[in-house]
């Protein structure tokens, strides 16, 4: 497939997500949770008074709000210019539909194939999790999970000076923007660690890079959250939440949510993949031949950034150290990338078997079932 053709076709599927993330958004006057409000009232508090509404007098007996506000500073200045009400509709979604941009190019410089990095694209535009927690809800969410891996695909190629820098910025502006930023960087500690055990040599600017991102995010948490780590301790990573109503934030993950939440392409070819990277080493490999031990270092050393972050997730899903939506929309784009490097493993694999002619054939089911278990599904969710 020849780039100007998929660079069309991306940008087709970038219209017809946005019209149709639209279609949802305005189907209602409201946003779909109550945490939407929130973030609007604190964008009014800046147009009117230049500040967020960092104490709250109408609370009982008051309320302290703790929190960085460049989310609600950038809303402000994009909303300045026309109704809130319309532009907190489509912003949030133009921003949330650029995700499958990003995921194009970073499955295409994993795989190298573009038809594959389409289709990548496309099931992370209809991810039903991402889908619907963004469609119509006034998010920090929306802006940071594309960041997020724009940052990864600069972080693959940060010996170049130009991405590096690019990085930096990015870094600097997740750290700012949400700590959700935190299992970024620990993902990318995970790396290092996955590295060490497999032997493989870590590059001098990644390592430099991932303690120069801990280290400047811990001095902006500490600085920024240090009131209510002395009055709460530890249970500031649960919100202060009581333990009777925890169980509604946090909740461990389970096969069935997870094909529910995430789809059964992406979670299938996902977990191969995890298997395949970590435990499975080819024939060629295991009779000492130098060169597929070779080529078989380089796939886990490209993939090793993005199992680490999906290694970090589960755990901290696993154990209830952040709010389940919010790790279960990171995994769900994560699996997405694997699954993409997962179809062309699988795909490369049809081309060495007698079934071959029929590999036009099997993608075509695999894309039927894309659309059963992803597409329709996060329809209905949308429209409920």
């Amino acid at each position: 497939m020849r780039k100007e053709q998929t660079y069309l076709l991306l940008a087709c599927l970038f219209a017809v997500v946005l019209a149709i993330r639209l279609y949802f958004a305005f189907a209602s006057p409201y946003f779909s949770d109550d945490e939407s409000y929130f973030h609007l009232r604190h964008i009014e508090s800046i147009k009117e008074n230049i500040f967020p509404l960092f104490y709250d007098p109408l609370s009982f007996s008051g309320r302290l709000f703790i929190f960085s506000p460049l989310f609600h500073y950038i809303f402000a200045l994009l909303t300045s210019f026309g109704s809130t009400w319309y532009l907190t509709k489509i912003i949030p979604n133009v921003f949330a539909s650029s995700l499958l941009l990003v995921i194009y190019f970073l499955v295409e410089y994993i795989t190298k194939n573009r038809p594959i990095a389409l289709f990548s694209a496309c099931v992370s535009a209809f991810t039903p999790i991402y889908f619907v927690e963004t469609v119509n809800a006034l998010s920090p969410l929306a802006l940071t999970i594309p960041i997020t891996f724009l940052f990864l695909l600069c972080f693959y190629r940060i010996q170049q000076q130009i991405y590096a820098t690019l990085a930096v910025f990015l870094l600097c502006f997740l750290i700012l923007l949400d700590p959700t930023s935190l299992l970024l960087l620990f993902g990318l500690t995970a790396y290092l660690f996955l590295q060490r055990i497999y032997e493989i040599p870590p590059k001098k600017e990644e390592k430099e890079f991932i303690f120069f991102g801990l280290i400047l995010a811990f001095w902006f948490y500490l600085l920024l959250y240090k009131r209510a780590l002395l009055d709460h301790g530890i249970n500031i990573l649960w919100q202060n939440i009581p333990i009777q109503l925890i169980d509604k934030y946090y909740y461990k993950i389970t096969i069935i949510s997870s094909i529910y939440h995430i789809g059964i392409i992406p979670l299938l070819f996902g977990l191969i993949v995890i298997y395949y990277i970590l435990f499975y080493i080819p024939l060629p490999a295991r009779q000492g031949d130098k060169n597929e031990i070779k080529i078989h270092e380089e796939q886990r050393k490209t993939i090793f950034p993005i199992v680490g972050i999906a290694l970090v997730t589960t755990f901290c899903l696993w154990f209830k150290l952040i709010e389940w939506t919010i790790g279960i929309l990171y995994l769900s784009i994560l699996l997405v990338i694997l699954s993409g490097y997962g179809y062309m493993l699988f795909h490369n694999y049809i081309l060495k078997t007698k079934i071959r002619g029929w590999s036009n054939i099997i993608f075509g089911m695999v894309f039927c079932l894309f659309i059963l278990s992803s597409i329709l599904p996060t329809l209905y969710y949308s429209k409920e």
